[in-house]
Parts: C-alpha cells; structure tokens; sequence
C-alpha cells in the first residue's frame, strides 16, 4: 500500500477534490451572507434581457418546464443588477417547477436552499419556502433532514403548551395550538381542497407512527445516526469557515474599481441582433414585413421571445446582414419560419456603476476562493495527512 505524508505545502490536485468540492460550495453559501449585509444596489435590470423573463414564464405556461429553468439560469447568469428579493423570487419560482411539476425534489431542494440563503428570515417569502422545503425533503425521501430542517427553523416557534387539548396519544396530551401551527403550513390554496377533520385523522396517524418509530428505536438507526453527525459536521464546518475568511468580505469602494478595470473583459454586455420574424403558411409564402414586429434575439440563445426555438433560425439571423432575409425554416410541428434582419446591436462595455455589485461578488469570490486554499495549506501542513492513493481507485 502506497502512503505519503504530507507536512508541507499542499496544493489542489485531484487527490483532495473533496475539500475542494467543500470549499466551493462553502464560498456560494458565504458570498449570499456577504451580499446581505448591505450591498444592495439600485434596481437597474437591463431591458435587453427582460425577453428572458417572458420566454420562460411562456414556456412554463406551455408546459415546457425543463426550458423554462434553463431560462431562468441563463437570466440570472447574464449579469443583470436585480436586488436579492428578484433574484429569491426566480429561485423559488424554479423550485416550484421542479418540485410541483416535474416531481425533481433533489432539484427543488437546491433552489429552496438557494432563496433561504438570500432573503430575510422574517419575510413571509422564507415562511413560506421553508414550507415547501420541508415538502421536497419529505417527498424525496428524505423524512431526517425534514425533521431537522424543522427544528432549525421558526415554523414550530408558535406552538404552546397548554390551552385546549384536542386529542391524546398514548397518554401525551395534544393541543389545539400544535395542530392549528401544522394545519397553517399548508400552502393556502391547497388549504381549501383538504377536508380539515381528514388531516386531523392524518396528524394522528403522524403522531401515532413516529411514536411507534421511537418505541421500536427507529431513530437510533445507524444510517440516522450517521445523518444526524453529517449534519453536525456540516454546521460546525460552516462555522469555522466563516470564523477564518472573514477578511475576504473587506472590500473597499477603491479595490472593487481597481478590480473592474483590471478585468475589462468580464464586464461588457453582449451584443443581440433586431429582427422581424413571420410565420408562412407553406415553404414558399411571402411574408408582409410591414404588419410583424422586432424581436431581440441573442447569439447565445435558441430561445426567441414569443416563438420559442426553431433549429437553426438564430444561426440564420447571425448570418445575414441588416435588411436581407434568411432561408425558410421547419420546426417540429411543421410550421414554416423565416426572419429578416432590421438591426445590429454591437457588444458594449459596461461602465463600473452598471456592474458595481457584480464586482464586488466576483471579486469577492476570487478572495474567497485564495484565502479557502491558504486555509487547506495551513490545515494540511499544521497536522499530518495520510493519503492512500490506491484506495482512491
């Protein structure tokens, strides 16, 4: 067997992408802690971008859910200055397309995980996605950090001793005020479909079965076990990053100005093309240009706003210059597509105002991910590392 211990410096290899795997996800985690401590900048969405928005609200309205989050990621990683409340609101509407209609509740999970690290814990947006996270743990099978999701937040904050007893199980008294708290984390408009004595008679199984589960010692099972310690590992580790990277969050007006004009490239909106596109009847009708109007459309995406995407079409239009037409194009429904060219809207640097936020994050992040090495270099050499390299196989 193979072993090689470590005492000095150490650098990122394949050999700890599991820290290094961490270590990215901790810096996503810290760079929204960072971002909600004041760094909000005026609204300012950029109108070249707003097609995206109603290109995936329509294709969600079609049922075309998968298109509909991509669309969603591909707004929210154009750079448009939006506040945090937008931003958790396009996470928690991707949520809910992924957990209510296409039953994803790994997927569901992450952007719900995604808006409770954004907005305020006080909000009646992190109240009510609380609710649906517990929901996609529950329905993904993950009964143990539902519980747990529960006991780290306020939804069980309300619940009282004492009052009116409605029930007892097994000589545990249940009251009124326990029910009406779990009765009111129900989604409201799914409230009104559920016959409130029938999911009384489902809290009762609920409390019935978990008491059974204890009495058989269920909650002591090794796997639970091991649940409940990763999810200690996970917050006490969480704990200590953010105790050590502290100064990543020092960034003054003068470094992130500095920074943008260091990075030039990283900060220039994209250049779209204005074109007018007309659905034909056959291969060979003609179009009147007069009567159909611009639409934006962006090299990067095949999605065109109030159309969709027709393969090869956006090639077509990148291809040809201002007042000439494309070829005739079939989608797969058999509908016949052509577009002609109005106008040409070249690439355009940003000025530092425009991007400000932005370059505060990817600035930050940079930071972020420099001081998380020095980090694991200082841990690796402070101790002794044993790596079994045939064991990785």
């Amino acid at each position: 067997m193979k072993e090689r211990v470590l005492k000095k410096k150490v650098f990122f290899d394949g050999k700890t992408l599991y820290f290094t795997i961490f270590g990215l996800t901790m810096i996503s985690f810290l760079a929204g802690s960072f971002f909600s401590e004041g760094r909000n900048p005026k609204k300012n969405t950029s109108a070249s971008y707003e097609y995206l928005l109603s290109t995936a609200s329509e294709l969600e309205g079609k049922g075309v859910y998968n298109g509909a989050i991509d669309i969603y990621l591909e707004y929210l990683g154009a750079g448009v200055r939006i506040s945090k409340n937008e931003k958790a609101g396009i996470y928690f509407r991707m949520a809910k397309i992924a957990g209510e209609k296409l039953a994803d509740y790994d997927m569901a999970q992450k952007y719900s995980i995604l808006v409770k690290n954004i907005v305020d814990p006080e909000s009646s947006v992190f109240k009510e996605n609380q609710r649906l996270l517990v929901t996609w743990l529950e329905r993904g099978g993950k009964s143990v950090d539902a519980v747990n999701e529960l006991k780290n937040t306020d939804l069980n904050k309300n619940i009282k001793k004492g009052g009116t007893i409605v029930a007892e199980v097994n000589g545990i008294s249940v009251y009124k005020t326990e029910f009406d708290n779990a009765y009111e984390q129900i989604p409201q408009h799914m409230r009104k479909t559920i016959d409130k004595k029938v999911y009384f008679q489902q809290f009762i199984f609920r409390k019935l079965a978990v008491g059974a589960a204890r009495r058989e010692k269920l909650h002591k099972d090794v796997k639970v076990a091991q649940q409940l310690r990763q999810i200690e590992d996970d917050l006490v580790f969480k704990k200590y990053i953010e105790s050590k990277t502290s100064d990543a969050k020092n960034i003054s007006p003068d470094d992130a100005s500095n920074y943008f004009k260091a990075n030039p490239d990283k900060f220039k909106e994209p250049g779209y093309r204005e074109a007018k596109i007309a659905e034909l009847s056959s291969k060979d009708d003609k179009a009147d240009w007069n009567k159909i109007k611009k639409v934006k459309v962006m090299q990067k995406s095949e999605y065109i706003s109030g159309i969709g995407k027709i393969q090869g079409l956006v090639s077509g239009i990148y291809s040809i210059t201002s007042g000439q037409t494309t070829e005739v194009f079939k989608d797969d429904k058999g509908k016949f597509y052509q577009a002609r060219l109005e106008n040409i809207q070249p690439e355009r640097q940003k000025t530092f105002e425009e991007v400000k936020n932005m370059v505060f994050q990817m600035y930050y992040r940079e930071k972020m991910e420099k001081e998380m090495k020095n980090l694991y270099e200082k841990l690796s050499t402070s101790g002794e590392v044993k790596v079994y390299e045939d064991r990785l196989k």
